[in-house]
């Protein structure tokens, strides 16, 4: 059976590749803004919004399964995204240091041949260590922040900057993998 992932992501790629899954990469383009008008539960919207991925996809593929998935990083009630300049990176490293922040997925798994429609959430809790000026601006001349939801890869040299985790690591790069397992076993596939 074809496992397709609706998303660019090359980290989540990496990831089912890692499981012994080789996606068919569908990227997909929604427009999350409606989800998030009145919303009261971020792990709620999150799983909505990884279904809705995984449901743009699914016109395109017979008898599949479709992945689709969506992370945020939160601190104090607040989603953090992508950065887009050195300034932006060097504030939320700061915002991060010596603090505990939240990664929360939403996954959407949808099995186009028997109509099969799944949704769950995973979070992670990561603690940054107190880090100094000199820490935030190597990092960042590494380029590895650049992009990167929260400005920092965990899988890469951002390691360094890390104090601990609690919950999946595979969520914190991108893709909790012990839940979207269990999810494609429940949609019909077979390992």
């Amino acid at each position: 059976m074809t496992i397709v992932l609706a998303s660019q992501s090359k980290q989540r790629d990496e990831l089912l590749r890692q499981i012994g899954i080789h996606p068919v990469i569908n990227p997909v383009h929604i427009d999350e803004a409606p989800y998030f008008v009145g919303m009261k539960n971020y792990r709620a919207t999150l799983k909505e919004i990884g279904l809705a991925k995984a449901a743009a996809a699914k016109h395109k593929f017979r008898n599949s399964i479709i992945i689709g998935a969506d992370t945020v990083i939160m601190l104090n009630n607040r989603v953090y995204g992508k950065p887009k300049t050195d300034a932006g990176m060097r504030d939320m490293l700061r915002t991060f240091s010596g603090k505990k922040h939240t990664v929360i997925t939403g996954v959407g798994v949808i099995n186009t041949g028997t109509g099969k429609t799944l949704s769950a959430y995973a979070e992670s809790e990561v603690w940054f260590k107190k880090l100094t000026e000199r820490d935030i601006t190597w990092y960042i001349r590494t380029g590895e922040p650049s992009g990167r939801a929260g400005s920092y890869a965990i899988q890469g040299k951002g390691a360094v900057l890390i104090r601990k985790i609690t919950g999946s690591y595979s969520n914190i790069v991108g893709l909790p993998l012990e839940l979207v397992a269990t999810m494609l076993v429940s949609a019909g596939y077979r390992f």
